[in-house]
């Protein structure tokens, strides 16, 4: 194992915790791949620990890969399936913003490319929450496994 091309995958959750990883010790791994992060979760919690990560990042002397990746089908249910999830659930994915916060984010973490971030923001089209983190990893495994920058 190459222990300078660790990389820590995370969907939904996970990927959440995959952000919070990367905010509060970039040093651990060399690429952090986010699918579908739900960044809605405690209240935006995560945002919290978002503001430390530039001074963290830059002491690194290092580049470090951030995937953060959605489907777009994730932030509305579609008219035809409201009957059977219910009007509260299709009220609530509205309300978690899934597309917009992840994009959000990859913009605002963008302009850290100067610390040392490289950010890949990717909407995949027709994906749901469901089929979002198969298509996640194969993009993310790129990102992680190309032949190094430094």
């Amino acid at each position: 194992m190459d222990a300078a091309r660790r990389t820590l995958f995370g969907h939904s959750l996970a990927g959440l915790f995959t952000l919070y990883a990367a905010f509060t010790a970039p040093g651990l791994f060399r690429s952090f791949l986010a699918s579908s992060p739900s960044l809605w979760f405690g209240d935006r919690i995560l945002l919290d620990h978002e503001a430390g990560f530039a001074p963290r990042l830059a002491a690194l002397g290092a580049r470090r890969d951030l995937m953060i990746s959605v489907g777009a089908l994730e932030q509305t249910v579609p008219s035809e399936r409201i009957a059977a999830v219910g009007e509260a659930y299709a009220a609530w994915v509205a309300r978690n913003r899934m597309v917009d916060n992840a994009m959000e984010m990859a913009g605002r973490l963008g302009a850290l490319a100067p610390q040392g971030l490289d950010v890949s923001a990717l909407l995949f089209e027709n994906e749901t929450h469901v089929t979002a983190p198969p298509v996640a990893l194969g993009r993310g495994l790129r990102i992680a496994l190309r032949p190094e920058m430094d």
